[in-house]
């Protein structure tokens, strides 16, 4: 069964040149939330970071993008 409440939703691609910004990002304490568009459909995602401090950083830079790829945005270390 595709679709409806138990439908299995869109992988986040790999291939981050297929990923578009699509607004600002807001920042709740030490999360930030974002819009992105793949595969002609919107998404919301929640990224967690280490303190609110770097939460604000990343998304001023996710804020500068908003139109272009996530590539664009490059590498960041992540603490997992």
């Amino acid at each position: 069964m595709h679709g409806g409440s138990y439908g299995r939703g869109d992988e986040f691609p790999s291939d981050f040149s297929t990923v578009v910004i699509e607004k600002p990002c807001s920042v709740v304490n030490e999360s930030i939330i974002f819009n992105c568009k793949f595969k002609e459909s919107s998404h919301t995602y929640f990224l967690k970071t280490q303190d609110e401090e770097t939460a604000k950083g990343l998304a001023f830079w996710l804020d500068q993008l908003v139109g272009q790829t996530l590539d664009k945005f490059g590498g960041f270390p992540l603490d997992l």
